[in-house]
């Protein structure tokens, strides 16, 4: 298994990114989170990308990241921009978050607010 790997392809330039560390997580994710995600991206056209492992190896050395290993997340973005550079946009979720079937499409609505 690779640390960083799209599990579904957007063309929208957009991309939801999730964090899932541990085969106890992975699995919670691709029987219950992944599947809403799922149809809620291709619905909008909007990518996700599975991060697997801890992105930085050392992290027992940094009190940061002692504390809450999930400020991982805060290198998730240089990762994603290296390795899948088509995403002009990305989004952090937790894998406990599931998408409504009415939910809109988040990255439509954020645009518009930084335009106004």
């Amino acid at each position: 298994m690779q640390l960083i790997e799209e599990i579904f392809s957007g063309k929208s330039k957009c991309a939801f990114f999730f964090i899932c560390i541990g085969k106890k997580f992975q699995n919670t994710f691709k029987k219950t989170t992944f599947p809403f995600y799922k149809e809620y991206c291709k619905k909008y056209d909007i990518g996700i990308i599975l991060i697997n492992d801890f992105i930085d190896k050392n992290y027992n050395k940094y009190s940061l990241y002692k504390k809450d290993p999930g400020y991982q997340r805060l290198l998730a973005p240089g990762l994603i921009k290296e390795n899948f550079p088509k995403y002009k946009y990305i989004c952090d979720i937790d894998v406990d978050c599931i998408p409504g079937f009415l939910s809109r499409n988040i990255f439509k609505y954020c645009k518009n607010i930084k335009k106004n």
